[in-house]
């Protein structure tokens, strides 16, 4: 089998994600080593404790003070849950960027929207619509979600056959996603806060419009909240999949920078891209594409972007709206 080469540009962007994952891994075993050691004694762990620390955050100094006294718990558990109210609504829409954070602690989340893109793969007779774009979050546990993604949806794909001359329409399903969420860590000071996204396909769409095969799907995510209105979210991805039999491999590496221009009303602008290897178009794709997002309730929310192709391999043009509800 012949070995397979990543590209010279993933190859840094995989580079840059590594470094990201080693100081955040090196940050989280420097703060357990406080946990580990008391008085220059290992301590003995109570037997589950380790999951429970992979699944939920640990208690802060606040929290830890108000669990000190009784008087304090009924107070306390009344602060909770006014937290919990508060959290913002972590949505994985509408830009190509995915948040590292989860939904939280049996939170149940739906995402759908519609795109329509022109000149699809740079082809100007080339036009596709997609919806509803569906995609299902649950969180099992603070830091893990469970999720069900049925990306596009429906597709009413229309082109022109450069061969014949005619007007060939190519409409059906995609293949739906089966996978989980976890985060990783908070951001502590330049440190990152990161999570990663595991995801396989099931090759149950129609035949012009799945790959024919399970899809193995890695995404590592990492955001930074550089101010209280400007935060830098990245995403490192590698999808295995196929298209009319030709198997190859796709990277990709994106960065979304959001400002908070209202409390409900954010804006962002995206750079992403995809690298292919063994794919029998091989050009890189480069897209930059702009939004917003408006929060109508805590739990509902509305968004909107547009954006285009910037090299001749990617598509013309696309946009697209959308909404999140959680409950």
């Amino acid at each position: 089998m012949r070995p397979t080469k990543i590209p010279a540009a993933m190859r840094f962007f995989l580079s840059v994600a590594g470094v990201v994952l080693a100081l955040t891994a090196a940050g989280a075993f420097a703060a357990e080593d406080e946990n580990w050691l008391l008085a220059g004694q290992p301590v003995a762990r109570e037997r589950g404790s380790l999951l429970r620390g992979l699944l939920t955050w640990p208690k802060d100094e606040g929290d830890k003070e108000k669990e000190g006294g009784e008087n304090n718990k009924d107070e306390g558990n009344k602060d909770d849950e006014e937290k919990k109210e508060e959290e913002p609504l972590e949505s994985d829409r509408p830009d190509f960027t995915n948040t590292p954070a989860t939904v939280g602690y049996q939170k149940f989340q739906i995402e759908s929207g519609y795109t329509y893109t022109h000149a699809v793969a740079g082809d100007p007779t080339h036009d596709a619509h997609d919806l509803p774009e569906l995609l299902v979050r649950y969180g099992v546990a603070e830091r893990l979600e469970l999720r069900v993604a049925w990306d596009e949806g429906m597709v009413f794909d229309r082109y022109t056959d450069h061969n014949s001359g005619r007007v060939v329409t190519d409409n059906g399903s995609t293949d739906v996603g089966f996978g989980f969420k976890y985060a990783i860590s908070k951001q502590d000071k330049w440190r990152p806060e990161t999570g990663i996204q595991v995801e396989v396909s099931a090759p149950v769409g129609d035949p012009t419009q799945s790959s024919r095969q399970v899809d193995p799907f890695l995404n590592y995510l990492y955001n930074w909240e550089l101010s209280k209105k400007f935060s830098l979210t990245g995403s490192t991805g590698s999808l295995w999949t196929a298209e009319s039999g030709d198997h190859f491999w796709r990277f990709s590496q994106s960065f979304s920078l959001d400002y908070e221009l209202t409390e409900k009303l954010h804006v962002f602008n995206e750079w992403y891209a995809f690298f292919f290897r063994d794919a029998n178009d091989s050009r890189p794709q480069h897209y930059y594409d702009a939004g917003l997002t408006y929060l109508v309730t805590p739990n509902f929310q509305l968004d909107w972007r547009a954006g285009l192709g910037l090299n001749d391999a990617a598509d013309g043009f696309f946009t697209g709206c959308g909404l999140t509800i959680r409950r």
